[in-house]
């Protein structure tokens, strides 16, 4: 009868070195460390948003506080609408330091995927205390429609 030693097995001892490592990983991933804030920065999307469907549109509500108007981008391509733009940093006088930082600045990008066509020559936005709102009619020739069947 052979025992089985789970010390000599070169698998147990693969699984052990990436646990140790998984672990080595999320510890240096502390709320204090800046690679944690670079982390978790990244891991956010920007901006948050809603996406509601009535009859006949799509609504799309983002919240962009600290970004103008006039420097918000947007573009649809096919089904997907794309929100583009950059929230620039506070000017601070150069006495101050933070003490806790967590609002982003920096260029964003998010894209969208509708589920159906929309009419993009009658896209409307609204932009609105930082909401913006975003309204996409449906394309009328997508939709469902009733086809007759003739006869011979």
């Amino acid at each position: 009868m052979t025992i089985w030693d789970i010390q000599r097995d070169p698998w147990v001892g693969e699984f052990m070195r990436l646990q140790k490592n998984m672990n080595n990983l999320f510890s240096t991933l502390n709320e204090n460390s800046p690679s944690s804030e670079y982390f978790l920065r990244r891991g956010r999307l920007f901006p948050p948003i809603n996406v509601l469907k009535d009859e006949g549109n799509y609504k799309i509500l983002a919240e962009l506080p600290g970004v103008k108007a006039n420097e918000i981008d947007l573009s649809v391509q096919g089904e997907t609408l794309t929100i583009k733009g950059e929230r620039k940093p506070e000017n601070l006088d150069e006495n101050v330091s933070y003490h806790r930082r967590e609002r982003s600045h920096g260029s964003f990008q998010r894209s969208i995927s509708l589920p159906e066509k929309v009419d993009s020559d009658n896209i409307g936005a609204n932009y609105k205390n930082g909401v913006l709102t975003i309204t996409l009619p449906l394309d009328k020739g997508s939709g469902p429609r009733k086809i007759s069947v003739s006869t011979e």
